[in-house]
């Protein structure tokens, strides 16, 4: 099977998925708290053991993975094209 590649789709979902404040609202709706907290909060949800366990810094996902997420995303994008 053969993918016919549709720049406006891909134009889309780029749009949509690589915006980083799609990917703020996101942390906030999925962790319910402001990505603006300075301190560690807990959510049960990913409260599978390990060192964190279940606790999540908004600090460091505002100001590092936010950024790498959008880099892996659009380094994906480029070899996928």
């Amino acid at each position: 099977m053969t993918t016919i590649p549709n720049p406006e789709i891909e134009e889309r979902i780029i749009y949509h998925y690589c915006d980083a404040n799609a990917l703020l609202s996101t942390f906030e709706e999925l962790s319910d708290t402001r990505l603006a907290a300075d301190d560690s909060i807990f959510v049960k949800r990913v409260d599978i053991g390990g060192m964190s366990s279940g606790h999540v810094g908004p600090r460091w996902w505002r100001e590092s993975e936010t950024a790498l997420l959008l880099q892996q995303f659009r380094s994906i994008q480029k070899v996928a094209v």
